[in-house]
C-alpha cells in the first residue's frame, strides 16, 4: 500500500527511526523545525521540533541502539545536535562544534562501531574530515565537478566509504585498503541510488533516471533493470547522498 506524506516546504529524510529494518518516511521543514515521521512499525505518525533555517538534517543512528536519531548540524555554528531515540526526547549535542561554514556533512559509520560519525566534507580543500579521526582524508574531486557524496560500506568490512558519484563515474576511499578505486556505471544525468539491495552487507551501484532504477549486484555480480516512478520524480533513499557544486 502506497503512503502519502507531504513535503510542504521541507526535504525528505526518510530513515528507520523505529528500528524495525524498514526506512520510514520523513520530512523536516527548516522553517519551523519540525519533523514528521511516518513510523512503519505502527503505522502512525510522529512528530518533533528540532533545528532552524541555517540548520542541515543529519538523521542517523548516533548511539547505535538500531534507531535512526533526529539530528541536525548547524551551518554556522558547526554544532551537532540530536534528539536520541534512545533518550528522553530531548536535544542534546552529539559532539558539540566540528565543521565549518561552507563544508558539506556527510555522517555514517566510518569505524564499524555500529555507531554513526559526525563528518563533514570540505570541497575548497578535497579533504573528508571525520569526527574523531585525526588524519583528515585527502580526496580528489576536480573543482568544477558535479556530484553526489555517498557514502557506503561497498566492501563489506562494515565500515562506511567516503565515496563520490558524478555522471556515471564512481571515486570509492576503501576504508580496507585505504585506496582509492574508480568505477563506471551509470550516465550523464543519473541519480546515485546507492544501497544494499540483495543483502549481502555490501552497497550495490545503482542509479535512476526518468522512472527507470539501474542496478549491479554484488552478491552475484549482475545488471538489473526496474520501472517504477516517472519522468520528474526523485529517487527517495534512507541511504545519505548530498549533491556538491
Amino acid at each position: 500500500m502506497a503512503r502519502k506524506l507531504e513535503r510542504a516546504a521541507g526535504v525528505f529524510v526518510p530513515a528507520d527511526y523505529d528500528g524495525d529494518g524498514i526506512a520510514d518516511p520523513a520530512t523536516w521543514e527548516p522553517a519551523n523545525g519540525l519533523w514528521t515521521i511516518y513510523l512503519s512499525s505502527t503505522s502512525k505518525i510522529a512528530y518533533y521540533s528540532l533545528g532552524s533555517k541555517s540548520d542541515v538534517a543529519v538523521p542517523a543512528d548516533y548511539d547505535g541502539d538500531g534507531r535512526a536519531d533526529i539530528a541536525i548540524w548547524d551551518t554556522v555554528t558547526g554544532v551537532w545536535k540530536a534528539i536520541l531515540t534512545s533518550g528522553n526526547s530531548t536535544a542534546t549535542s552529539i559532539i558539540g562544534i566540528f565543521g565549518n561554514f561552507g563544508d558539506i556533512p556527510v555522517p555514517a559509520d566510518y569505524n564499524g562501531d555500529g555507531k554513526a560519525d559526525p563528518a563533514v566534507f570540505r570541497p575548497v580543500v578535497n579533504r573528508w574530515l571525520i569526527a574523531g579521526n585525526d588524519n583528515a582524508l585527502t580526496f580528489e574531486i576536480a573543482s568544477n565537478e558535479k556530484g553526489y557524496l555517498i557514502p557506503a560500506d561497498f566492501d563489506g568490512d562494515g565500515k562506511a566509504d567516503p565515496a563520490f558519484y558524478s555522471g556515471g563515474k564512481w571515486i570509492i576511499r576503501l576504508t580496507r585498503s585505504s585506496k582509492f578505486e574508480t568505477f563506471f556505471f551509470g550516465f550523464k544525468d543519473d541519480m546515485p541510488a546507492v544501497k544494499d539491495y540483495d543483502g549481502d552487507g555490501i552497497a550495490d551501484f545503482a542509479t535512476y533516471r526518468d522512472g527507470r532504477w539501474y542496478f549491479y549486484l554484488s552478491r552475484q555480480p549482475e545488471f538489473l533493470s526496474v520501472e517504477f516512478g516517472r519522468k520528474g520524480d526523485l529517487p527517495v533513499l534512507s541511504t545519505y547522498a548530498k549533491s556538491i557544486n
